[in-house]
């Protein structure tokens, strides 16, 4: 059985639901959260396809101005982000160049999808779905909409996540190439 280990950074402005969005995922229920993330949280989650393991490896980023210095360092190394936004505020929209730029800057051949959260408060949307979707084809990202609260597109995110990892050959030949050599050089048979 092959296992790749992949890592994936959750981004995007404060409190738009990420923390939420990887907790939902987690157990299965909503658990409203009033704590900023400082930093970033780590989680793992594990699936199984056709013979080869996934273990994702989530770093749940801050998204807090004080702390956007100190968010790129948990880019580095990451296949992919999810970029969240909330529905309901037209500022953590606008704010997808920012989040984007900062992350290819560092990650240039990761891949981005774009989670547009909190798609249960229909009657405070700020940013349609048509202008989401206007967006995420214009800059060729895929978009999933979703609801911490309810579970909705929670599951199809991260199904998108694992399918993209476990279908890239290319992405999950170097991430075992990566991982042997860790291997490798942890058990002291590293080169030099």
């Amino acid at each position: 059985m092959l296992e790749i280990s992949p890592r994936l950074v959750m981004i995007g402005d404060t409190r738009v639901g990420k923390t939420t969005i990887t907790t939902t995922y987690k157990s299965g229920e909503f658990c409203e959260t009033n704590r900023s993330t400082i930093g970033a949280v780590y989680s793992v989650y594990r699936q199984t396809f056709d013979k080869t393991v996934i273990t994702l490896h989530v770093y749940d980023t801050a998204g807090q101005e004080k702390y956007r210095n100190l968010v790129p360092m948990y880019y580095r190394g990451a296949h992919a982000a999810v970029l969240v936004f909330d529905l309901t505020s037209r500022d953590t929209f606008q704010s997808l160049e920012f989040w984007i730029n900062a992350f290819l800057q560092i990650e240039p051949n990761s891949k981005i999808i774009i989670a547009a959260n909190k798609i249960d408060l229909q009657e405070e949307i700020e940013v349609s779905i048509e202008e989401a979707t206007e967006y995420s084809l214009q800059r060729g990202i895929p978009l999933y909409f979703t609801s911490a609260k309810t579970g909705d597109g929670i599951k199809e995110l991260f199904d998108a996540v694992f399918k993209y990892f476990f279908q890239n050959q290319n992405l999950r030949n170097s991430i075992t190439e990566g991982s042997q050599k860790v291997s490798m050089e942890a058990a002291g048979g590293g080169c030099c």
